[in-house]
């Protein structure tokens, strides 16, 4: 991990971390446990996750689960077009803006966290296609 006691991670989001519920309470727990603290400055106010006294329960019992559940796919698996649906058509026209004005598949693709060839497959995509948006083209 490479932090000591008395670092501080500042992130703007847990989503910043790119990880499952029982993967943040693995890393909170590590965190604890080296006496580093969290802070989340995203939100309304500022969340300060500090590892004064002990691990609250819940969260071992999450961090436990995680490491003894059947072995699984390595990595964490990407949000993409089967998981979310395809893109509604106003992200598909701004995608297509996008495309136009020269940005790259890997540009589009980060904005909508979805790899650049299912980016390249939705822009050619016939049932993307809506008149308002050939008339356009």
């Amino acid at each position: 991990m490479g932090l000591k006691r008395g670092d501080e991670v500042l992130v703007h989001g847990l989503e910043a971390l790119d990880a499952t519920t029982g993967e943040l309470a693995k890393l909170l727990r590590r965190f604890f446990e080296v006496g580093v603290t969290l802070r989340i400055v995203g939100g309304s106010r500022a969340e300060v996750l500090a590892p004064d006294g002990a691990i609250p329960r819940v969260l071992a019992l999450l961090a436990d689960h995680e490491m003894r559940r059947p072995a699984r796919e390595a990595g964490r698996r990407r949000r993409g077009p089967a998981d979310a649906g395809p893109l509604t058509q106003h992200q598909l026209k701004f995608a297509r803006d996008m495309h136009r004005r020269g940005h790259s598949m890997r540009a589009i693709g980060l904005l909508f966290r979805l790899t650049p060839n299912e980016v390249a497959r939705l822009l050619r995509s016939q049932h993307a296609v809506t008149p308002d948006l050939d008339a356009e083209a």
